[in-house]
C-alpha cells in the first residue's frame, strides 16, 4: 500500500492534539470572550503552580486544569484552552472540556 505525502500530512494534521474537538456545554452564549482569553493567558502563562492542578477566574470566565493520570506538566494547556474558546465560546457554548494524555481542562464563561 502507497500513500502520498500529502496524504501523510493530511492524517498527521488529523490526529495532532491541535486538531482535537472540545466538548462543549451549556447551550447559550455567556460573559465576555475576553475574560475567556485573559483567563487562558492567566493559567496557560505561568499564573498557577508548577506542575499543579489549578482553577483561575478572571470576572465571569473560569478556567480549571487537572492531570487525571497523576502524572505531570500541562503541555497541552495552549492549544486546549483556544480549541475550547473558539469551537465552543465562540460557537454559542457557555463552556466546554478539552482532554488528552492525562491533561484535562474546562473553561465555563458564565
Amino acid at each position: 500500500m502507497q500513500f502520498s505525502t500529502s496524504k501523510i500530512i493530511t492524517l498527521a494534521v488529523l490526529f495532532s492534539p491541535a486538531a482535537l474537538a472540545a466538548q462543549c456545554d451549556h447551550n447559550g452564549s455567556g460573559g465576555n470572550i475576553e475574560d475567556a482569553w485573559k483567563v487562558r493567558e492567566t493559567v496557560c502563562g505561568g499564573g498557577c503552580p508548577f506542575q499543579q492542578p489549578c482553577t483561575r477566574n478572571v470576572n465571569a470566565a473560569t478556567l480549571q486544569r487537572q492531570r487525571l493520570d497523576g502524572g505531570k506538566g500541562y503541555s497541552h494547556c495552549w492549544d486546549a484552552t483556544e480549541e475550547i474558546i473558539n469551537q465552543c465560546l465562540k460557537g454559542g457554548w457557555r463552556s466546554g472540556t478539552w482532554s488528552l494524555d492525562g491533561q484535562w481542562y474546562y473553561l465555563d464563561n458564565l
